[in-house]
């Protein structure tokens, strides 16, 4: 999704937090992802945006086979994806962009944490990198989500396998690393649970109530 820039009350169908880039960051972010070998998305209002010309890309662009038809579901191609997005709105969620390999995004990764201190940049494929607001986190959604609830963090547990999720393993109570996790997230985790093809979640979740 879009990490940690939007948390939303289904009950009451309330926008409880929203955290997103303005277009002169959006703008300063999309000049340098032109210059860089991948295909670019964007997610604005909970609606996911690809160029029209990248659209057959996605394919070439997929970490794996199943994920070719939630990337086609996901996203819906725009002429002048770039200029368009501002015609619906002045701020964007999250800017994506997705490479052919992993290493040519492991280079790019570390030369924009590098180049853009300001910026919330993770990864939760083997082959993308996600660009959000500095304060749209995992961990900041969490944070906030306690307090919202009058809860202690420390009575929180939360689960996650990519880069994208260490803020939140870290502010979590318990922080749970599945077992096909990213190598940051294992050294982090308090916990390590089966892998997302094994119910991971749901084999904590009952350990944790055979405890209680």
């Amino acid at each position: 999704g879009i990490n940690g820039a939007q948390i939303f009350d289904r009950e009451s169908q309330k926008v409880l937090r929203r955290v997103e880039m303005g277009r002169e960051a959006c703008e300063r972010m999309l000049d340098y992802m032109e210059q860089v070998p991948a295909v670019t998305t964007c997610y604005q209002d909970g609606r996911g945006w690809v160029e029209a010309k990248d659209w057959e890309l996605l394919e070439k662009h997929a970490p794996y086979p199943e994920q070719i038809a939630h990337m086609k579901r996901t996203f819906v191609p725009l002429e002048n994806m770039r200029k368009s997005v501002f015609a619906y709105g002045s701020t964007l969620q999250k800017l994506q962009m997705f490479f052919q390999n992993g290493v040519e995004r492991d280079r790019y990764f570390a030369e924009m944490n590098e180049k853009f201190p300001d910026y919330a940049i993770s990864y939760s494929l083997p082959n993308n990198i996600e660009i959000n607001a500095i304060d749209a986190t995992k961990g900041a959604a969490l944070k906030f989500l306690c307090e919202y609830l009058h809860l202690d963090c420390r009575e929180s547990m939360a689960f996650g396998d990519g880069i994208n999720d260490v803020s939140m393993i870290r502010q979590a109570g318990t922080g749970v690393a599945m077992e096909n996790a990213e190598k940051e997230v294992l050294e982090i985790a308090d916990r390590v649970t089966a892998s997302n093809n094994e119910d991971g979640v749901a084999v904590m979740i009952e350990k944790v109530l055979q405890n209680c």
